[in-house]
């Protein structure tokens, strides 16, 4: 097939140029296209790196407890983005968000549609708005609105194509929350339909750690994750809830390092610095020891619960001298072994 086409010159003389047969039915090539390769750019840590990416379709779930819930509120407060909740009601969402020490602007998009048409107006609304951060409480009842059921492929297919492929692809960083199954041998996906799996770019599995919970990466389809080191199965950081002031706090993890390293290293100083406040001050309160020793909340209840279940504090209630109740810390057996380097200094 000859597709060589003559492109004058002027009256006598012409070149060959070819021309594409396909061009005419609507092929790009995708490396001209229009924008940039969007990075992660929602929901910071303390060192300032962003969990969630632009244009994707993150998927958070687990077990009810494991915060889940938190999770995508926080990442919308810190945004002031889009929050959908299908799960409660105005009154039990104000409850909770009067605790959170975030501007009272960051929660002004909020919504709590009830029906399909509702939910179907509301995704037109948000297509035509500067992307932002959109999440959505939960999959299960997403899918409900629609008269659907979580176990049919169909059902989640239509959710995903009428819903949230449409946000991702006006350019939203898309969160939703879902189900883990509370028995049965598939504990590492969502309840239901696998096709929740392979429609979503990322799937982050939240599990309950007591005063925090981790994030273990499932699913990374675009390599987010993996080109800062993170492979499927790590556990990519965790979330806490933080006093003074009461606010959602994520956490990374160095690639690859888990609760099991980075985090029990962090609990080891936190313990340190709890038995020389000790050595120092003798007998004071929980909140004292708290207010000296300093650092992350979560880590510090962690270190103070390690260290009495290993004997060498004991907490009993008393009062103080204003005749306020309070939990006191005591000594209860020598030979605790300082780690090398821990900062000690500080404390006099």
């Amino acid at each position: 097939m000859n597709n060589l086409s003559h492109t004058y010159i002027n009256e006598e003389e012409f070149i060959d140029v070819y021309v594409d047969p396909l061009k005419p039915a609507g092929f790009t090539n995708p490396l001209f296209a229009d924008g940039d390769i969007e990075t992660a750019k929602y929901f910071a840590d303390s060192d300032g790196k962003f969990l969630f990416t632009p244009g994707l379709i993150h998927l958070i779930y687990g077990l009810p407890g494991s915060r889940k819930s938190f999770l995508a509120q926080g990442a919308v407060l810190q945004h002031g983005g889009v929050f959908i909740d299908l799960e409660t009601s105005v009154v039990a969402m104000k409850r909770r968000l009067k605790k959170l020490a975030y501007n009272s602007m960051a929660s002004e998009h909020f919504a709590f549609p009830e029906t399909y048409q509702d939910v179907e107006e509301l995704v037109g609304v948000i297509i035509g708005i500067e992307p932002t951060i959109v999440a959505i409480d939960s999959m299960g009842e997403l899918i409900s609105r629609f008269g659907g059921s979580t176990i049919d492929d169909m059902d989640v297919a239509k959710v995903f194509r009428e819903v949230l492929k449409p946000l991702a692809k006006a350019g939203h960083s898309v969160i939703v929350t879902d189900h883990l199954p509370k028995s049965g041998s598939n504990n590492h996906f969502p309840y239901g339909s696998q096709n929740k799996k392979a429609q979503s770019d990322v799937l982050i599995l939240m599990e309950d750690k007591g005063e925090l919970s981790t994030l273990r990466l499932t699913k990374d389809r675009h390599y987010i994750y993996g080109s800062e080191g993170f492979s499927i199965g790590d556990e990519i950081g965790h979330l806490e809830v933080l006093d003074s002031p009461l606010q959602i706090a994520f956490s990374r993890y160095s690639s690859g390092l888990g609760i099991g390293s980075q985090l029990i290293s962090k609990i080891k100083v936190a313990q340190d610095r709890v038995m020389r406040v000790l050595d120092l001050k003798g007998v004071i309160t929980k909140s004292q020891v708290r207010e000296l020793v300093g650092g992350n909340n979560a880590v510090m209840g962690e270190a103070i619960r390690q260290l009495e279940a290993e004997g060498f504090i004991y907490v009993t209630a008393g009062r103080t001298q204003n005749n306020g109740n309070a939990q006191f810390l005591n000594v209860e057996k020598s030979g605790w072994e300082f780690s090398q380097g821990t900062h000690l200094a500080d404390l006099k």
